[in-house]
């Protein structure tokens, strides 16, 4: 199993992608593909 350590940038960007879009999305259901798909992040 390869185990890929990313830097703290990279999963602070998603996180701050995401957010907006959660914020515009909260009365939704917003399901988890979702919020990985905004912060290019994988399950």
């Amino acid at each position: 199993m390869i185990n890929h350590h990313y830097p703290n940038p990279y999963l602070y960007r998603g996180i701050v992608q995401v957010e907006p879009f959660i914020n515009a999305h909260y009365a939704d259901s917003i399901e988890l593909n979702n919020i990985v798909d905004e912060a290019y992040f994988s399950k």
